[in-house]
């Protein structure tokens, strides 16, 4: 039996991280204005780092977080990345990562020497959000696209392998896949069109018009808890 819980209160009130994890398709507005409602004080950044399109990706993205009462949205759209640039990533407000290839989105990170900024800043409570390839890479093991196959990912994410475009693209026996293969990890499944917020890395919370989907491991068993709009579900362990 699920557990579901007032979610807009809930996500509202909690103290902590704020990972907001966007399927694909359109970007549900309730999430958008979420992540913005969690920018406390400086830009939201953009790194468009998995598209070939990055300054059309970027245009997107920003019009999209404005309309939701952003303030300041920049973006590291260049190929190159200076010593200025990780100075500014330091006074970010929020971390916004759209979509494209998860792939090429962990291997700039790396290759930049980023990953332990990046997590250390989540660390401090700016909130982080992503589109397809961007939700892609939030949990610490990352699905590659080949299969139920999976590379290490940003980690923002823990026990939990994530998986987007969910329903639409019938990814469930690839993420159920990928979940077998690791004994310690959960599966977490987001639709296109649909969200899934994260607060303080215990509460999973559904905005959206689609579902969410939760596989918890129990034993030897799978639990699939699915989430509609503003539902919510607390992890226990």
């Amino acid at each position: 039996m699920k557990k579901i819980f007032l979610a807009l209160v809930m996500i509202s009130n909690c103290y902590g991280t704020t990972l907001v994890l966007i399927g694909g398709g359109k970007r549900p507005q309730s999430a958008l204005s979420h992540f913005v409602s969690k920018v406390k004080s400086g830009p939201i950044y953009v790194l468009p780092w998995g598209t070939r399109y990055p300054q059309e990706s970027f245009d997107t993205i920003k019009s999209e977080l404005k309309d939701v009462g952003a303030g300041e949205v920049k973006c590291f759209c260049s190929d190159t990345f200076t010593q200025q640039d990780r100075l500014k990533l330091e006074r970010a407000g929020g971390i916004y990562f759209p979509g494209g290839n998860q792939n090429k989105v962990m291997a700039k990170i790396i290759d930049l020497n980023l990953k332990n900024k990046l997590i250390e800043l989540f660390q401090k409570n700016i909130p982080f959000a992503g589109t397809s390839a961007g939700t892609a890479i939030q949990s610490e093991l990352m699905l590659t696209g080949r299969g139920s196959e999976t590379t290490v990912g940003l980690g923002l994410l823990k026990r939990f392998i994530v998986d987007q475009h969910f329903i639409v693209r019938n990814r469930e026996d690839r993420l159920l896949g990928a979940i077998k293969n690791h004994d310690a990890y959960n599966g977490l499944g987001v639709d296109e069109d649909m969200s899934a917020v994260v607060t303080g890395g215990e509460i999973i919370t559904a905005l959206g018009p689609t579902q969410v989907l939760i596989y918890i491991k129990n034993k030897k068993m799978i639990q699939k808890i699915e989430l509609s709009d503003k539902e919510s579900f607390k992890l226990s362990f």
